[in-house]
């Protein structure tokens, strides 16, 4: 009885994979004592798929939490996580016992890197249908990795299998695990059985077609979840029925209310998404999660009740439902899947919530109500969170492989640009008529081997621009300008043309504004053939092209036309803090600032400025404060231009002028005037995160002192200038870190130059060590005084370039500040602490346990008409925070041990950041 239900089954399938599936994967589990599993795997295969040459390679991607080394492990430092870098070996998964046999014969393997499988095919089998028998033992990783394995209660498979790696194109790709996507498997017949030994309850993306057995045809891997207590609900009050487990079930208030809203709106859109049950786990929703909004506690949510819940599950139960039934390629093709239901999540928004903006409830509340951000349609903030790594040079084109991709690209981006392209390519007035030809295609592809999201063109009317299939579009970054051109106004009409940047023309909506009402909106299908538009004229109006950014857009502040004005197109708002650009305004953000520093005390004033939650192409900031101590005036300002390159090093030009005025003593104040060019670039391979970048500037100086200071030293510099020219080259890793400086000064005085080369790396081992190098020497050196002189202990920072507490102090607390520049020499018995010739100093640290190091330091100080001198030191480094917050505690230098005395605390060295751009990368490293 069991295999008639798993012959209906496979027929059923059949009707929509219109052939046979080239792999049929057959299984039998045993699960252990020890909470292994014994696999017993019988898998046929059609050779055209897969053999490539004299070779058959297969998939064991449990065995990638093997090691350290392994691409998965390598994918996890990527975004800077440690977790499977440190697990203990019971933690870890592995695959052993492997034994493969093919026609009964067994074959030997070898691994390339851990998680493929080789095998060489016997002579004669390479057009024969291939029988392979597969015996190994799984041992899971814990779950706490990736979302797959075993934790105490169950066990969630899922690319634990190893089956065949098939053919793209006539050749093999084989795709190592890296968290991005499932295994490109093809479309595979399972059946599995599960020893019964045990009572298991078992649920699966595959229906139950026995007593601990599953079976069906799929076009991904599927998920398999084993436990030995009931710990799912299902809900087939109408099809397709859906599997929750209990605990993300709790997570939802009326899952059964909610669903009622999703299934029959993704009936409209998805072919065939009745036809099996859904086993929908957390981990689907982590893959692709609602970023930033399913964050806000609920009390705080701005939303209606449940709509977080409806677009969590819309969203999950979309992409599960393409993952499962169409056989597109995860490392190349996953723009589509996902792409497409992310537009459904925006469809549903639009279609249940037609009015919701993205400020919720608190849109009508003062100050949220003078706020664009709070104002724009909830879609459309989707459209900014795309444009906001476009705006960092760090976009990347649809069709790049998953492998090349930033994690915010990966995760964020391109589900966005994917749907706003299938936005574009569906009309609204031809939106049924698409809707059904998209309904169409499905069927065509629903379990079909080899389907490509690109066979959508030949269902979608020839006569509509579907950017969504274009390959132009889809393989080029694609920094598009879009330009209102008023071509002529004539009997009271005005006469609009729109121009578009790049080879190929982009729908776009042009509207008619007055304030911050829309008037009339029209649709530009091709600027090419027919960029023409026309409005009525009216009192007041100006023109907006892509006002809400529902085509790709990189550059937006030219997009305004204001037929009676080209100075003032828009008018000034004024607002506190920041906001997004908006087409309505050109804004001024008034913003409260403050900082410390023990001359000036708490520094309290405003910065005016028009940079919003974008860099802009001009950006300007004045920021006056008030000095609580001094009872005067300081501040900064500062004018740049951006300018961004299409090139492969995605080079970034900014060039402008800024100057800063604070107290660096009682009643002694510092200013600097700085005209700068800056060139910044990085690695065409973006997950290298390597970057460089040239400065020139010319720092212009002027200090006025106290008059106590006058009167007691001779001021030799109160005034000067110093032309810079610096290049700096850096790849940040958890585990493999290196920077590199190189320095020129040129002052009337003097010329000097100086290197730094830093490096950190993780070993395999946990050991970390780290290592920094400086070197400088003066080419000219006319001074009298050591103003100008390298800092043996740290920088005498004549140029103000650091943010210093107590940049005067010589004893005391803000003394102690370490900055990692010149020497950085930590230990403080030194017979000068600055060197008119050279310095070369080296430091080096090793971790004991965790955050606990050990450093040691040699420096090599040079001055004129004197011998070099040596020193040396050690100590304890508590690495909190690398580069964040730092403490060292000297224990030895060059002249003994250091005692434990009341005094030792003012020996201690600490590295605090304090600036907002510093702290921020903490945060924004994972992602890009």
């Amino acid at each position: 009885m069991t295999q008639f239900r798993y012959l209906l089954l496979l027929l059923f399938s059949g009707i929509y994979a219109q052939e046979l599936p080239p792999l049929r994967f057959t299984a039998d589990l045993d699960i252990q004592e020890d909470q292994t599993i014994k696999v017993s795997s019988h898998v046929e295969l059609s050779p055209e798929y897969f053999v490539y040459g004299d070779s058959l390679y297969l998939y064991d991607w449990n065995h990638s939490y093997s090691s350290k080394v392994t691409p998965l492990a390598k994918s996890f430092r990527q975004v800077f996580d440690r977790r499977l870098h440190l697990a203990a070996e019971k933690d870890r998964g592995r695959t052993f016992d492997l034994r493969i046999k093919i026609n009964d014969s067994e074959v030997p393997y070898s691994r390339i890197e851990f998680d493929i499988l080789a095998i060489k095919i016997p002579p004669g089998n390479k057009t024969d249908p291939l029988t392979l028998n597969i015996d190994y033992t799984l041992y899971l990783p814990d779950i706490r990795f990736t979302g797959y394995g075993k934790d105490k209660e169950s066990f969630i498979l899922k690319n634990q299998f190893i089956i065949p790696v098939p053919k793209e194109d006539e050749r093999l790709r084989a795709h190592h695990f890296r968290q991005r996507g499932n295994q490109r498997s093809g479309i595979v017949s399972y059946y599995i059985r599960f020893n019964d030994t045990k009572k298991l309850f078992i649920e699966s993306d595959l229906p139950a077609i026995g007593t601990h057995q599953i079976g069906g045809v799929l076009a991904s891997p599927p998920a398999i979840v084993v436990n030995y207590t009931e710990n799912a609900t299902h809900f087939n009050n109408q099809l397709p029925e859906i599997i929750m487990t209990n605990a993300w079930l709790a997570d939802f208030d009326n899952i059964e209310a909610t669903l009622d809203r999703v299934i029959p709106f993704l009936e409209n859109y998805l072919a065939g998404i009745s036809f099996r049950p859904l086993l929908i786990l957390e981990q689907d929703y982590k893959e692709r999660p609602l970023v930033g909004i399913d964050d806000i506690p609920a009390f705080l949510s701005p939303y209606p009740s449940k709509f977080i819940e409806e677009l969590k599950l819309l969203k999950t139960i979309a992409r599960k439902y393409l993952q499962l039934n169409f056989d597109s390629n995860p490392e190349l093709e996953q723009f589509y899947i996902d792409g497409f239901s992310q537009y459904l999540l925006q469809e549903y928004v639009s279609y249940q919530y037609p009015n919701l903006s993205f400020g919720g409830k608190f849109a009508s509340w003062w100050p949220v109500k003078k706020y664009y951000l709070g104002q724009i349609d909830f879609n459309h903030h989707f459209q900014w969170l795309d444009r906001y790594i476009e705006n960092k040079n760090s976009d990347q084109p649809l069709l790049s492989r998953s492998n090349q991709l930033l994690n915010y690209n990966w995760q964020i981006a391109h589900p966005i640009r994917s749907a706003q392209l299938f936005d574009l390519s569906i009309s609204d007035e031809n939106k049924l008529a698409i809707r059904s030809d998209l309904k169409s295609y499905q069927l065509s592809q629903y379990l079909k081997p080899g389907a490509s999201a690109f066979d959508l063109k030949w269902y979608l009317p020839s006569k509509i621009n579907a950017p969504i299939v274009d390959r132009r579009i889809l393989s080029n970054r694609n920094h598009v300008d879009f330009k209102l051109h008023l071509e002529q106004q004539r009997s009271g009409i005005d006469f609009l043309r729109v121009s578009q940047n790049g080879a190929y023309a982009l729908p776009v909506k042009v509207a008619q504004m007055t304030g911050d009402s829309i008037l009339e909106e029209k649709w530009v299908y091709n600027s090419n053939r027919q960029p023409y538009v026309n409005f009525e004229n009216k009192p007041g109006v100006r023109y907006v092209v892509n006002p809400n950014l529902e085509s790709p857009e990189f550059k937006t502040n030219n997009n305004v036309l204001n037929p009676r004005s080209k100075l003032f197109a828009k008018p000034i708002k004024i607002l506190p803090f920041t906001d997004l650009p908006s087409a309505a305004h050109n804004n001024l953000f008034i913003t409260p600032q403050a900082n410390y520093n023990l001359y000036d005390g708490v520094a309290a004033g405003f910065s005016f400025s028009n940079q919003g939650l974008l860099n802009k192409p001009t950006e300007f900031q004045i920021t006056p404060l008030y000095s609580s101590k001094e009872n005067t005036v300081i501040g900064n300002f500062s004018v740049l231009r951006n300018n961004w390159m299409m090139d492969r090093n995605r080079t970034r030009v900014s060039y402008g002028i800024f100057g800063a005025s604070q107290h660096f003593n009682k009643n002694s104040l510092y200013t600097t005037l700085t005209p700068f060019i800056r060139l910044s670039g990085q690695d065409p391979d973006l997950n290298k995160r390597h970057r460089n970048s040239w400065m020139f500037r010319y720092r212009l100086v002027s200090r006025s002192f106290d008059d106590e200071i006058v009167a007691s030293t001779t001021l030799t510099n109160p005034d000067y200038g110093v032309l810079n020219i610096r290049h700096e080259q850096s790849t940040q890793s958890l585990f493999d870190f290196q920077s590199t400086l190189a320095d020129l000064q040129i002052s009337n005085s003097f010329i000097k130059v100086s290197g730094a080369i830093e490096y950190r790396k993780l070993f395999t081992n946990n050991t970390q060590l780290s290592a920094r190098l400086f070197a400088g020497a003066f080419i000219k050196n006319n001074t009298n005084d050591d103003y100008f002189s390298f800092g043996v202990n740290g920088p005498n920072d004549y140029l103000y370039d650091y943010n210093l507490i107590g940049r005067s102090e010589s004893s005391g607390f803000f003394s102690q500040q370490l900055v990692r520049a010149e020497g950085a020499f930590v230990s403080e018995k030194v017979n000068r602490e600055f060197a008119n010739k050279g310095l070369i100093t080296l430091s080096t640290a090793i971790n004991l346990y965790r955050f606990i190091e050990m450093y040691t330091e040699i420096a090599i100080q040079k001055d004129l008409g004197q011998n070099a001198e040596i020193y040396h030191g050690s100590g304890i480094r508590l690495n909190l925070v690398p580069d964040f917050l730092e403490i060292y505690l000297p224990v030895h230098h060059q002249k003994g041990y250091i005692s434990f005395s009341e005094d030792y605390l003012s020996k201690v060295r600490f590295v605090l950041a304090l600036r907002f751009e510093t702290l921020s990368r903490l945060f924004t490293r994972t992602l890009f």
